[in-house]
């Protein structure tokens, strides 16, 4: 260490205090200092660059005088008070904002007041209250756009002074439309072309009566329709016309896919129950787990492999586990995705200190171990499960996060000496441990 020519310890340079003498870098024959910064991180600095002013922080002060600069320049970029926009003046700066923005009360030269946000202004999107169209507007009276024929121009005004039309529908109705719109093509009726009446028409086995009362709630039109069995539905209109629904779903019961008997992941199919999915007609099958449990499950839900137990296959470790943390009063997450991870894939659970993870813990159930062959439950699926499995075990290895993984065969004896790693016999890599 080299020996100093003068006393630094305990002297202030800027916002670092220094605190003692260190050990500087290989063949720099400078003296090195551990020096305190006001917002309390250490680091270590040369003495001459403390003598001479070139490090005064830890590196917050530059963050600062930055931050400080951009606000100064992001306020007099927006500092708009008495600037005047077409016919508005700015008058003063209202303290809500929308969408982030800043919203500035403007007086129109008209007499009236109106507020605008920053970037309407700049851009000239918003000129005047709305009293008069920011330019002088072609006239369109005469001219036809898809249904509309425009009559004349009314004193209506857009808020960026827009002109407003009125014009006709062929189904006789007349409506007001900003000039835009009509250029555009935004706008080509009155609104009656969104809903096509679709009375009397034929689709499959259905055969519309009238509007349905789902209608208006966000998802278009429905019809009530009529089925050749008899009973009545309601059918999106999209859906009819696509082809998608052409029964009340008694059609689906003529192509019934048998799967009594067959195997999905620990479900056994025992037979059909009777029941169909309201709409699409999509069957349930009664089910016995091999738990011993009997759930009535949808056949999508099988074929895809969504539901492969009664509950217990997902529920029961996955339960025992987070009731011992629980009890142990251990800070997690369950089903903890980080966002740096390859396909998002999800960590059973995340063992939390301070807010961050400390190690994970994964229940692997029976899935992880071995498959049935049957259904869903194929070997291309076990080895997708494997896959994840080696991503999550990799994705931990880099980052140097412990992973704990029980296996369901440890079920009945699982204990919290198992979940915390200075006890556990299943965590994967032991030079994680602490």
């Amino acid at each position: 260490m080299v020996r100093p020519k003068v006393d630094m310890i305990g002297r202030t340079f800027g916002r670092l205090t220094v605190v003692e003498q260190t050990e500087g870098k290989q063949k720099d024959r400078q003296a090195w200092y551990l020096c305190r910064c006001q917002c309390g991180k250490r680091i270590k600095v040369r003495g001459t660059s403390l003598r001479r002013g070139q490090t005064a922080s830890c590196g917050c002060l530059r963050v600062d005088m930055t931050r400080r600069r951009n606000k100064d320049i992001a306020e007099e970029k927006v500092h708009l008070l008495g600037k005047r926009f077409r016919y508005l003046v700015v008058q003063e700066q209202l303290e809500t904002r929308r969408n982030g923005s800043r919203i500035w009360r403007c007086l129109c030269d008209c007499g009236n007041y109106h507020n605008v946000t920053t970037h309407n202004l700049n851009s000239g999107k918003v000129k005047s209250c709305g009293c008069m169209p920011t330019n002088h507007p072609v006239d369109l009276s005469g001219k036809k756009y898809g249904m509309l024929t425009v009559l004349s121009l009314t004193e209506e005004r857009k808020s960026n002074g827009g002109a407003v039309w009125r014009c006709r529908c062929d189904c006789g109705n007349e409506v007001n439309v900003a000039g835009g719109n009509l250029n555009r093509g935004t706008t080509t009726s009155c609104g009656c072309i969104r809903i096509e009446d679709l009375r009397g028409q034929r689709f499959g086995k259905l055969t519309v009566v009238k509007r349905g009362q789902k209608s208006g709630h966000g998802h278009g039109a429905f019809w009530e329709c009529v089925c050749d069995c008899g009973n009545r539905c309601q059918v999106q209109a999209s859906k009819l016309k696509n082809g998608h629904t052409r029964s009340c779903g008694c059609l689906h019961n003529d192509t019934v896919k048998d799967i009594t008997g067959e195997r999905f992941g620990r479900l056994l199919v025992i037979s059909d129950s009777g029941k169909r999915r309201p709409g699409s007609g999509g069957v349930i099958w009664k089910c016995r787990c091999d738990c011993g449990q009997e759930r009535e499950i949808r056949q999508d839900a099988l074929l895809s492999g969504v539901t492969s137990s009664c509950g217990c296959l997902t529920s029961k470790g996955n339960e025992k586990v987070s009731r011992l943390l629980r009890e142990a009063n251990i800070s997690y997450m369950r089903e903890y995705s980080p966002s740096d991870l390859k396909g998002r894939k999800r960590f059973d659970f995340a063992v939390m200190e301070d807010g961050k993870v400390c190690y994970f813990i994964e229940y692997d159930g029976i899935l992880h171990a071995k498959y049935s062959g049957s259904g869903w439950d194929t070997a291309d699926r076990y080895q997708k499960t494997v896959m994840s499995d080696q991503i999550k075990n990799e994705y931990c290895r880099k980052k140097k996060i412990p992973i704990i993984r029980i296996p369901y065969t440890q079920f009945e004896a699982l204990s919290l000496n198992d979940l915390v790693l200075e006890t556990s016999p299943y965590l994967l890599d032991t030079e994680f441990a602490r």
